[in-house]
């Protein structure tokens, strides 16, 4: 898998706007100019936010020597709120990294999504408020563009 070059290259204005738009505060995930776009996902038309998730690690999280290099990408496709009735996902290319000592290789991390996990925090969250109301699973998943199980 291949990282188009212009999604590497940060637009303040717009990423600063993007940022605000879906309430992402790490500053270890900026998006460009090339952002955002339609695209059909699973058959609909879907807002795709794009961006980049990397930093160095100060250690590696397995066995703790700092000899840790970048690896490649990883591409990950959460799931996000939907705006206007409208899915909405985050394509997040992940740098992955490797450690030269005991050859264990690790994702880069953010509060937004869970590790392991495509469905942002803020789409849980929403999700747990509407299991508080008098609401069938179903129409929550169906509001959400979730399956009933999750």
């Amino acid at each position: 898998m291949s990282i188009n070059k212009n999604i590497k290259i940060k637009e303040k204005s717009i990423d600063k706007m993007i940022k605000q738009l879906l309430n992402i505060k790490d500053s270890n995930l900026p998006f460009s100019k090339d952002a955002v776009s339609k695209q059909k996902v699973k058959g609909r038309m879907c807002t795709v936010f794009t961006g980049v998730l990397t930093y160095h690690p100060p250690r590696c999280e397995h066995c703790g020597f700092d000899s840790v290099i970048s690896h490649s990408f990883k591409e990950s496709w959460i799931q996000l709120l939907p705006y206007q009735e409208v899915p909405s996902y985050l394509c997040l290319f992940k740098q992955r990294f490797y450690c030269k000592e005991c050859h264990h290789t690790f994702s880069a991390k953010t509060y937004y999504v869970a590790e392991n996990c495509y469905i942002s925090q803020a789409l849980k969250f929403a999700i747990a408020v509407d299991l508080k109301k008098k609401l069938f699973m179903k129409e929550i998943a169906q509001r959400y563009f979730v399956s009933s199980k999750t």
